[in-house]
């Protein structure tokens, strides 16, 4: 069995094939094109398509994770009357709405995980529905199913180090396409900040931001961890940054996809995060209605059962006297005839 990651930037689109079925995830394949059009367009997910089969030779390509990249994205901090993540989504698209520049009918939106003892602070992350499914229908055209849609914040914390299942502690910088920061804490964000990649040549806003997410935390300082090739301004302005090796296999280009190939093998670490095209949100509304349907014929099936029960009862009852009666009668019709 194989996972498929691809992501898309201005320049390039990047493909992972992981190979689940070996103790260590093994990468079976790592291609890219380029892109004809900035993120790409159907001859480039053809060609993409073309380069993954002949570096899976007779492999039918399973379904793919898709990753989109900060400049298509919109990431807002939001806080809500809830802290558990799956009441947060439920109600957080009508935050959005009216407060993006887009649409609101073209919001496709879901929440980056929050820690496990939550203060109701999340991270929205954002898309355009059309951008979401012209990429999703143009790599379906090639022969690559996309199962999932996630963006590279969700990517970056699945490249997170882990600690008993769930990325350490710390905040974590990335450069795979523009510049990413978070702070994880306990196993979840708990900040969020994206930048364009020229600000890591003149670090000092993104040093500002650090300092201010550290701050923000309190308590004991927080580990940095850079992931992706770092440019050396800023890489030199964080010496005591600890750098996460690249796993094997895998160049800074496509550290995303990779990242999003590993989306369904740590299903903890994204909190299911998905963007949901209208395709997945028709047949998720489909499945609503089925069941809706089939508990009501349960219930009403119930109802006629307990219905039923009460009314064989009450004949039971009244055969019962009906029978005591008769024999009284033929008692008494025995003693006085």
């Amino acid at each position: 069995m194989h996972t498929i990651g691809i992501s898309l930037s201005r320049d390039r689109i990047c493909a992972v094939a992981l190979e689940e079925s070996t103790p260590v995830r093994r990468v079976a394949a790592a291609v890219s094109v380029p892109c004809s059009e900035p993120f790409g367009t159907a001859g480039d997910a053809a060609a993409l398509s073309q380069a993954l089969r002949e570096a899976l030779p007779g492999i039918p390509l399973p379904g793919a994770v898709l990753t989109l990249p900060p400049p298509v994205t919109f990431l807002r901090p939001m806080t809500l009357p809830v802290t558990d993540l799956p009441r947060a989504r439920a109600i957080h698209l009508a935050e959005l709405e009216g407060n993006l520049p887009i649409e609101d009918e073209e919001i496709l939106s879901d929440l980056l995980p929050a820690p496990r003892e939550g203060s109701g602070l999340f991270f929205a992350v954002a898309a355009r529905r059309s951008f979401v499914e012209k990429a999703s229908e143009r790599f379906g055209a090639a022969g690559i199913r996309v199962d999932r849609v996630v963006t590279d914040p969700v990517a970056l914390l699945l490249l997170a180090p882990e600690a008993a299942g769930t990325p350490r502690d710390g905040i974590y910088l990335s450069t795979f396409n523009d510049v990413l920061l978070l702070r994880v804490s306990g196993g979840g964000v708990t900040a969020a900040r994206q930048f364009p990649r020229e600000m890591a040549d003149r670090p000092e806003e993104l040093l500002g931001a650090l300092r201010a997410a550290a701050a923000e935390a309190g308590g004991a300082p927080l580990a940095v961890f850079l992931i992706g090739e770092t440019p050396a301004p800023l890489a030199d302005a964080l010496p005591g940054a600890e750098r996460v090796p690249l796993p094997e296999g895998v160049s800074p280009a496509h550290l995303a996809a990779y990242g999003a190939a590993l989306a369904p093998l740590r299903l903890n670490v994204g909190g299911g995060f998905s963007l949901r095209t209208s395709a997945e949100a028709a047949l998720e509304r489909e499945r609503d209605r089925r069941w809706r349907l089939i508990t009501g014929i349960a219930a009403s099936v119930a109802v006629l059962l307990a219905l039923g029960a009460f009314l064989f009862a009450g004949w039971t009852e009244g055969e019962k006297a009906a029978r005591a009666r008769a024999l009284v009668k033929k008692e008494f019709a025995a003693v006085a005839p």
